[in-house]
């Protein structure tokens, strides 16, 4: 594992890169954070992918974590966050541009759905239960954020929501996680389909249930462990 420090309007995003050799091009995963997540909550599964010839970046949304910020960062900072990072992975001599995934959870979903057209390479997209917010809700701090905003922006206009304009546009493989024993299970089957039903481009597109996961998932080693072997089954 390497820490790398990415600049970014005189602050830094921090990150933890993670890779088999740099003696040739790897297939890379970028790892999103949901509210309140922090980088480490991946390196169970990077580490995992290791093994499978996979390089990875996991890392701290600014305001988060290592990646300190003057401010509490609105929801726009880490939709340029993800960008940037996405930009760094690409440059990598040993990673393979043309085949990027992402793997997302909570908030981190309404993130990567958010940049999932700005790069072709991105071949696939898991939302392990994304949220939806209002295009104007991403100047509000995300840590403000609640469960009952995104209950609000779901009786509002759904072609407005910039993660469903740029879901449409998407042309990879996307895999929509629903937790079985999520404390927002109710507000999830109901977001998951609009996912569903938007992706109307995706080259395969596939609603699961995670048997026996909470919302937070990724904050036991237990629930990691159960995402890890999700995912390897479908890589």
């Amino acid at each position: 594992m390497e820490r790398i420090e990415i600049p970014i309007n005189n602050e830094k995003i921090i990150g933890a890169l993670f890779y088999p050799d740099k003696q040739k091009q790897h297939k890379v995963v970028v790892f999103l954070n949901g509210q309140g997540g922090v980088k480490e909550r991946f390196y169970l599964m990077a580490e995992a992918l290791v093994n499978l010839g996979y390089a990875s970046f996991a890392f701290d949304f600014r305001g988060r974590g290592e990646s300190a910020s003057k401010i509490v960062p609105p929801l726009s900072y880490q939709i340029e966050d993800a960008k940037k990072v996405l930009d760094y992975v690409v440059s990598l001599p040993f990673v393979n541009p043309n085949d990027i995934t992402l793997i997302a959870t909570s908030m981190g979903g309404y993130v990567a759905a958010s940049v999932a057209s700005d790069h072709p390479g991105i071949k696939k997209i898991f939302l392990f239960e994304p949220t939806l917010l209002l295009v104007k809700e991403e100047d509000k701090p995300y840590l403000e954020i609640t469960a009952d905003d995104v209950e609000l922006a779901l009786k509002g206009d759904v072609n407005k929501m910039r993660p469903i304009q740029e879901i449409r546009k998407f042309k990879g493989e996307l895999y929509l996680i629903l937790h079985e024993k999520s404390s927002y299970r109710e507000l999830m089957e109901s977001i998951i389909p609009i996912f569903y039903k938007n992706a109307v481009k995706a080259k395969k597109k596939k609603k699961c249930t995670l048997k026996g996961a909470r919302h937070a998932l990724f904050k036991t080693h237990e629930g990691r462990l159960k995402a890890t072997e999700f995912v390897e089954k479908l890589l």
